[in-house]
């Protein structure tokens, strides 16, 4: 997979448009591969804007400590909290940061999967 290969307090981007056509953000997940058997914790902030608004009209964060992850198998991070507020054909961006790393010592940022309907 290409990834960004992060180590703890490093910091990865994604960004998007939520489609045209949705009504409903079912779920949202931010998808990881951590290098080795061990815990992480996180911190993912948002930024949403539409055309003829600020790029930061929304912002949101959400953070977890001690999640469990297992060696080379894709992870998935729920944050739909995040896009409460968002709207159709709002740009975003996220920052996913690597708080702190136990026994696993870096992640990499795969990117995120987005439900809609």
């Amino acid at each position: 997979y290409p990834s960004q290969l992060l180590t703890a307090a490093e910091a990865g981007y994604i960004s998007g448009v939520v489609p045209r056509e949705t009504h409903e953000i079912r779920e949202a997940v931010v998808r990881i591969i951590p290098t080795t058997t061990g815990t992480i914790d996180w911190t993912a902030d948002i930024t949403l804007g539409g055309k003829n608004e600020d790029e930061s009209a929304v912002t949101a964060t959400t953070t977890a400590d001690g999640l469990s992850v297992t060696d080379d198998r894709m992870t998935e991070i729920a944050v739909t909290s995040l896009f409460a507020s968002a709207r159709a054909d709002q740009g975003f961006g996220i920052r996913f940061t690597l708080d702190a790393l136990a026994t696993t010592t870096n992640v990499h940022l795969l990117g995120l999967y987005l439900k809609t309907r």
